[in-house]
């Protein structure tokens, strides 16, 4: 299908970086992958990638549950590999944006603040119930080796229980399913359901057009930037 729809940029994860790539590229097409660490990143640089995106285990979905948070990991990619590296995992607003800026990111990406936007096809159900969220509402959960971090639904509570109570993989893995992050994001069951969620959710407390986001998050970011090139051109304490 990537093949014959010819989008611009294509990122690739959750395996090896060189199994599409030449594939994609020879296709003229930018290629991306999905690192959670330095290692992983010169990896992928070595497949011929075009740039990685540096994803915490922050972000909402599936994530390495010891791995670096974003503020460690971006700097430490950057410095690993020669090519454009995209920061991800927990950004949320423009503060964020201009942090990752500053760490040497390119650039950022951002999944659970997109999703809570008007355009996106995500049930009403997942969008109302990030912003309605807490600080502390997303929450990793799991067999160990597939950990996933999103809201805490009743069926996400009853599989971190089912850990805490020292359940096994099997179990972890059957009281999951199969189905139901389809129940949660797309038939918006927030009963039964999985809905991802990056740790950033207690900052998304609307619902804007994407348009309005961009701006927003754009201008909060320069803002930040500027106000930080104040502080330090005038010598001033950082507080």
């Amino acid at each position: 299908v990537i093949l014959a729809e010819r989008p611009p940029v294509v990122i690739t994860g959750a395996g090896s970086p060189a199994k599409w790539t030449s594939t994609f590229k020879e296709a003229g097409l930018l290629v991306g992958h999905v690192v959670p660490s330095a290692r992983l990143a010169q990896k992928s640089h070595a497949a011929g990638v075009d740039f990685v995106v540096a994803e915490s285990n922050e972000a909402g979905g599936h994530v390495r549950p010891q791995g670096l948070a974003t503020l460690s990991l971006v700097p430490q990619v950057v410095d690993a590999a020669p090519i454009p590296v995209v920061a991800a995992g927990g950004i949320t607003d423009g503060r964020g944006v201009a942090a990752a800026l500053a760490l040497g990111a390119s650039a950022v990406q951002l999944g659970t603040r997109f999703v809570a936007t008007q355009e996106c096809e995500a049930h009403a159900a997942f969008k109302q119930s990030l912003v309605a969220a807490g600080s502390e509402d997303a929450v990793l959960y799991g067999p160990e080796g597939k950990i996933s971090r999103g809201l805490a639904t009743p069926a996400v509570q009853h599989m971190v229980e089912l850990a805490r109570e020292g359940a096994s993989a099997e179990d972890l893995r059957a009281a999951r399913g199969i189905d139901r992050a389809r129940l949660g994001c797309v038939e918006g069951s927030v009963e039964e359901g999985i809905l991802p969620s990056g740790s950033g959710v207690g900052l998304v407390r609307e619902l804007p057009t994407v348009a309005a986001l961009m701006d927003e998050l754009m201008a909060t970011a320069r803002g930040q930037v500027e106000a930080l090139s104040e502080r330090l051109g005038a010598r001033a304490p950082i507080a």
